[in-house]
């Protein structure tokens, strides 16, 4: 019996049969592959710069909660 596993794309949800061989896959396609690690590049710089603006602010040690605080205000 050859029951291929379904799984949820990472970016949109679409269900697909992931490939067979080489690295687990985590995308339905390029095009969300691509979507995805252009919104993780863009949020990297997002906290980049809070984090670069905190320090300048005299912040010392800088915690994923000042940075969300400063995102969010």
């Amino acid at each position: 019996m050859n029951i291929l596993k379904e799984k949820d794309c990472a970016w949109c949800k679409h269900t697909f049969v992931p490939r067979k061989a080489g690295k687990p896959q985590k995308f339905c396609s390029p095009v969300c592959k691509r979507e995805s690690e252009k919104d993780n590049q863009i949020l990297t710089s997002i906290i980049k710069q809070t984090h670069s603006k905190l320090k300048k602010d005299g912040s010392k040690n800088i915690t994923w909660a000042d940075i969300l605080n400063e995102l969010s205000s």
